[in-house]
């Protein structure tokens, strides 16, 4: 990682092989550069222009408020339910992603059911989902199962899917149902009735 001044403050780190550069201000130099313990980049500089001293720092990507959830939240056997996946991008610049998500126990996929406003789904042996979301937007996707009907017993479906592209790590996706295949039927009293 390097800060250094040509026409302006940039900022520039090694990524594998090749030299990632980016402008941090055009009237800037004289920085310092310090990492923090996630490794990113904090600088500071003095602001030509202005003659001010100044502070920066790079949020870079950050998918954690990414999320997952089910409708509707209770279901019986047998029944149509569907999965919406959220890609929240609340940091800088864009971050590639790639997200697998397997179908859940005790349900079936139904066929041709996955979308995705960006990106590349496809739903072979579960749903994978590929792309790039830019800085400070959403992606979403959707699927669709069906409950086993054959489910004699209350039982708790819990979905999970990874998501590879946040720089802190894998981030987990969960989404659970509770299916109840019991009816309840309770008689009517009436008091001081006919």
């Amino acid at each position: 990682h390097i800060s250094y001044g040509d026409d302006g403050l940039k900022y520039a780190r090694l990524t594998g092989s090749a030299w990632e550069n980016e402008t941090v201000t055009s009237e800037g130099e004289n920085s310092s550069l310090a990492l923090d313990a996630a490794g990113k980049p904090h600088i500071s500089y003095y602001d030509f222009v202005n003659g001010d001293l100044k502070y920066a720092y790079h949020m870079g990507p950050d998918l954690s408020a990414s999320f997952k959830r089910v409708e509707p939240r209770r279901a019986e056997a047998g029944e149509r339910i569907t999965y919406t996946l959220q890609i929240v991008s609340e940091g800088s610049g864009s971050t590639a992603f790639s997200l697998n998500d397997p179908v859940p126990a005790h349900t079936t996929y139904v066929p041709g059911s996955a979308w995705a406003s960006g990106g590349t789904i496809s739903d072979t042996a579960g749903i994978h989902w590929t792309g790039t979301v830019s800085a400070s937007s959403r992606l979403s996707a959707t699927f669709a199962v069906t409950i086993d009907g054959d489910l004699v017993q209350p039982t708790a479906i819990v979905n999970e899917a990874t998501l590879v592209g946040d720089p802190a790590g894998p981030l987990t996706l969960r989404a659970a149902i509770i299916v109840e295949p019991y009816e309840f039927y309770l008689p009517l009293v009436l008091r001081n009735g006919p």
